[in-house]
């Protein structure tokens, strides 16, 4: 008895486990995720976004370059026991630094360093287009001749303390470039081969195990794209890839896929030496230059820096860091409410004026002699003898030394004498410096320059130039000048983060004297224009609707800087779970605009969407942070009530190799003779080009089950597959639709006379046409074969007229459509379409045909636009995404969208994060509860099964309703086998 009860308690266990499988809902992780702010920033900060890159899809390749956003450990904690001692002032570099690290760069940037350059050629590939060898002059001479140039760079840039010195072995490598699969295995092949003739352990200078540097010299091929394997880059051996020789490892290691007989790629090795001894980058790795500003070509230092743009100098910043500048080369200024004070080695300097000022002269930061160094002066409310701090620095630039520098090729003009100014954030949190350039904000990095002409438009002609404003006349002007101020009111001003609000020091500089060699600035404290403290506010001030969401503008009651970039993001009906981040934000003073993008199947009429402001959004007055704020965004009366909405399984798109969603395009649908209807999506792997990385799909739908996909890949070898790529391009061209023929000749369609497509009804026409208004645009624009600036959306205004049978036009709406072409990204020319309906009505559909990632910036939404046949607007319905639509015979109106669903980590997971949306109009034709009714045989037996029935909740994705179905079956399993144990323990008891 005791042994049947043990055996019926596991039965009951078993049972209670399925019992609490099967009576769980299938909900996804909204269900039950908590409105808590807290909880739901931390969701937030997690939730996919349309640039997120998963860890799965990171390939070797895209790991080669070690991360280069940091000062190198070593660098940065020699730095730290350098400057953080009890007797800070006159302590020269101590050459005790602790080199000998496990991790990070390995090139020294004190005493000597070793370089080995290896001169390699592969051998040529049949099909290979590319140069595979040298070209004649970039030779193992030409590579001696880089070293030398190296040599003198750092020696000077060093003031003497850096000697680089190297040598040259050439190499021929036994497999074409393609076949190796990353530099480790060149490197170990090249290393191997020739160990007899080197001693590995004359390149380890500091004797810390590891070779200095090595160096792979390769034939430049016009295949080496920014972060592939070849480009020109450098990383370091964390991994031991490769094995000891002669008892050291490598180290720092560099790619230079260049011609080094050209100047400019002699420099490009400066640079990537510079991140082998542990120098980080300058420049921003948001290649868009986004940065939340109204500047998007300002990033990193923003003129010239050896770590910026190859350009130059390393700046006086760096150098303090590397020790290559001392505490005898730096004059500290603290300026605050107790006056202002100066000294430099331990001594008071400067002329103390009757006003309570100091004056200080600066000699020129290079020189021409080595060993000699104007150093440089930093200024900050409370600085102590602490380089990681807050501060400003400023260095005297001239013509000399690394900086013999031009601005302009013609006339060629040199570098002129001035003031760089410097805003330097170096505060510490665990040994770690808080700021970078790589991925912060403008005028919240590392390191940028206060530039007096910040807001013109900079331009480099060519190299070596240094980058100028347009406006620029002699003298340059990125520089301050005899006559100049900076201080709280200027613009740029002496507030950190360019924010008087929470940013402000007191700091007023007026430069008095900019000679060939030197010049002299007078610096003082104030506090009168100090802002009172208040409680942060920031309010709603517009919202107006574009396609997928809305453009909106806050004011808030004091200077906006950001403080968490993820802090700022909208949600429907409370679920904050489902985050939508503002995006092309611009903060200019006390204002934000952006837009912010939204699931429009989710967001009715009596739907709330609100803006959340997380605590901590905004740096304040007085170093806090601002309080969470939710504000309300009305919901636009313009939106189409949709009867029913859904996504359609096992439609998932395609990725690239680096996690990018590739390109996507939808043709317009086709309806063939039978009733079916169909479209193409084209779907590319890396670029829009017509290439083997293409993948077409074909979906087929009928009108009585329009959310019933089936898919067919059509093949790349096929005629269907080469004619719809032909067929699409022609349709992405922005060139007049076959449509645009049926308008009569002389058609009188005013200041519109450019035809998109057009559509007869009866015995009138609806045409859709545009204007275009020839205009430059420093932004950059291309004209096509009729003068037409297709990518400058202001000079396109789309109209929708209406002609009787001879062409005459009864009315014309213009511009239509929101005036969509504004709302339109430029590096994806829009599609607009008119189709109309058998219920007397009209659909403007202008959409991206093109889904893509420009520089991590996703294009905009598209939107189907309604008219009667009077051109009244009756609504609009968004896609939220990229995607086309049609009427159906019983008039509804079906769009399909590829769409990027803000989701949890739980559905990535499950990978249903990129699915095809399906959304019907106001018709009301369909029951929102009716199934869809599947055909009893396929259009096609040829075609490939049919996928799942949709998924059509009331909110999309959180179940399948034959979940409930399955739990029944699973249920009555668990029981039949439950008494059939039962059964048989009984009849052995009996």
């Amino acid at each position: 008895m005791k042994k049947m009860r043990i055996r019926l308690s596991y039965i009951l266990a078993a049972l209670v486990i399925l019992s609490s499988i099967f009576f769980t809902p299938y909900y996804t992780s909204f269900a039950d995720e908590s409105d808590d702010p807290a909880i739901a920033q931390e969701t937030v900060q997690e939730a996919i976004t349309e640039d997120t890159v998963t860890e799965e899809a990171i390939t070797e390749d895209s790991l080669e370059e070690t991360d280069h956003s940091e000062f190198s450990d070593d660098m940065l904690q020699a730095a730290i026991s350098r400057y953080r001692r009890p007797m800070l002032r006159n302590v020269d570099p101590d050459q005790s630094d602790p080199h000998k690290i496990v991790e990070g760069a390995s090139m020294p940037y004190l005493s000597e360093g070793r370089m080995l350059a290896l001169h390699i050629d592969f051998p040529a590939e049949p099909e290979d287009s590319q140069n595979y060898a040298h070209p004649e002059e970039d030779n193992a001479q030409a590579l001696e001749n880089a070293l030398g140039f190296l040599h003198d760079y750092y020696l000077r840039a060093s003031y003497g303390k850096l000697s680089i010195t190297g040598d040259v072995y050439s190499y021929s490598a036994e497999m074409p470039r393609a076949d190796y699969g990353d530099r480790y295995a060149l490197l170990s092949e090249v290393l191997s081969a020739l160990d007899e003739q080197i001693n590995y352990q004359d390149y380890d200078a500091d004797e810390d195990g590891r070779i200095d540097c090595v160096l792979l010299h390769l034939p430049h091929n016009t295949d080496d794209g920014w972060g592939t394997t070849w480009w020109p880059s450098c990383s370091v051996d964390t991994w031991q890839s490769i094995p000891p020789m002669d008892g050291v490892a490598v180290g720092s290691n560099i790619i230079l896929s260049r011609n080094v007989a050209e100047e400019s790629e002699q420099l490009t090795l400066v640079h990537e030496s510079g991140h082998a001894m542990g120098f980080p980058d300058y420049y921003s790795y948001d290649k868009s230059g986004s940065d939340s500003s109204k500047y998007p070509y300002l990033t990193g230092t923003l003129t010239f820096d050896m770590m910026d743009n190859n350009t130059g100098d390393h700046n006086g910043f760096s150098k303090w860091i590397a020790g290559w500048l001392t505490n005898d080369d730096v004059t500290y200024v603290n300026a605050n409410e107790y006056g202002v004070t100066a000294y430099r080695g331990g001594q008071d300097i400067g002329v103390k004026n009757e006003d309570g000022s100091i004056t200080l002269d600066l000699s020129s930061f290079d020189t021409d002699t080595i060993g000699e160094t104007g150093g440089i002066i930093v200024v900050g409310n409370d600085l102590g003898a602490d380089l990681f701090s807050n501060f400003y620095m400023l260095q005297y630039d001239t013509f000399a030394g690394n900086e013999k520098l031009y601005y302009r090729e013609d006339p060629l003009t040199e570098l002129s004498s001035g003031f760089r100014v410097f805003r330097v954030q170096a505060q510490l949190a665990n040994g770690h410096l808080i700021h970078s350039n790589t991925s912060d904000k403008l005028f919240n990095k590392l390191i940028e320059l206060v530039d007096p002409d910040y807001k013109e438009y900079h331009f480099r002609e060519t190299f070596p130039y240094v980058p100028v404003s347009f406006q620029d006349e002699d003298p340059y002007g990125c520089m301050y000048y005899a006559g100049d101020q900076l201080n709280p009111t200027t613009d740029p001003s002496t507030n950190f983060m360019e924010n008087i609000d929470a940013g402000f020091t007191g700091i007023y500089m007026e430069f008095l004297e900019s000679e060939d060699s030197y010049g002299s600035v007078r610096i003082w404290y104030s506090d009168d224009e100090k802002p009172k403290e208040q409680e942060f506010q920031i309010e709603l001030t517009s919202a107006d609707a574009i396609p997928g969401g809305y453009n909106v503008s806050f004011e808030a009651n004091q200077k906006l800087t950001l403080s968490n970039p993820y802090g700022i993001y909208g949600f429907i009906d409370e679920q904050a779970v489902f985050a939508y981040y503002i995006r092309n934000m611009v903060i200019d003073g006390n204002t934000l605009h952006g837009k912010i993008y939204c699931d429009t199947d989710l967001l009715k009429k009596g739907s709330s969407f609100k803006i959340r402001f997380i605590d901590g959004t905004f740096y304040t007055a007085g170093g806090g942070e601002s309080p969470m704020i939710e504000i309300d965004i009305p919901v636009s009366k313009d939106l189409v009530e949709l009867t029913e909405s859904g996504y359609i399984e096992g439609t998932k798109t395609i990725a690239t190799d680096y996690g990018d969603p590739g390109a996507h395009r939808f043709s317009p649908v086709y309806r063939m003779e039978d009733g079916t209807y169909y479209f193409y999506e084209f779907s590319n792997t890396y670029s829009m080009s017509e290439s083997g990385n293409t993948i077409l799909h074909k979906y087929y739908f009928t009108d009585d089950a329009p959310g019933d996909l089936r898919e067919e890949v059509i093949a790349g070898d096929s005629e269907e597959y080469w004619k719809y790529l032909e067929m699409n391009h022609e349709h992405l061209s922005g060139k007049p639709t076959e449509n645009a023929s049926i308008v009569p000749e002389g058609a009188q369609l005013g200041d519109y006379p450019y035809i998109y497509d057009a559509v007869k009804v009866g015995d009138t026409y609806y045409v859709l046409s545009f204007r275009n208004q020839k205009k430059w645009s420093p932004e950059g624009s291309f004209a096509e074969a009729d003068d037409i600036y297709y990518n400058l959306p202001e000079q396109n205004e789309l109209a929708l007229t209406k002609l009787d049978a001879n062409g005459n036009q009864l009315s014309q709406l213009a511009p239509v459509a929101d005036d969509i072409f504004r709302e339109a990204d430029i590096y994806s020319i829009p599609s607009v379409r008119i189709q109309a309906g058998p219920n007397e009505k009209l659909a403007v559909l202008v959409y991206q045909p093109g889904q893509m990632f420009y520089e991590s910036h996703l294009v905009n939404h598209a939107a189907t636009y309604f008219y009667d046949q009077d051109l009244h607007f009756e609504g609009r319905l968004d896609n939220f995404s990229t995607g086309c639509g049609t009427w159906l015979e019983d008039g509804r109106y079906i769009a399909f969208t590829q769409r990027v669903m803000p989701g949890s980590i739980e559905e990535l997971n499950r990978n249903i994060d990129r699915t095809l949306l399906i959304s019907y109009d106001i018709t009301g034709v369909i029951d929102p509860k009716k199934e869809p009714v599947t055909p009893d045989e396929p259009v096609n037996p040829d075609d490939p099964a049919k996928p799942d029935a949709p998924v059509k909740p009331d909110v999309p994705n959180t179940g399948d309703a034959s979940n409930f179905t399955i739990w029944i079956a699973l249920m009555a399993a668990a029981l039949a086998v439950m008494i059939t144990v039962i059964k048989k323990f009984a009849a052995k008891r009996k």
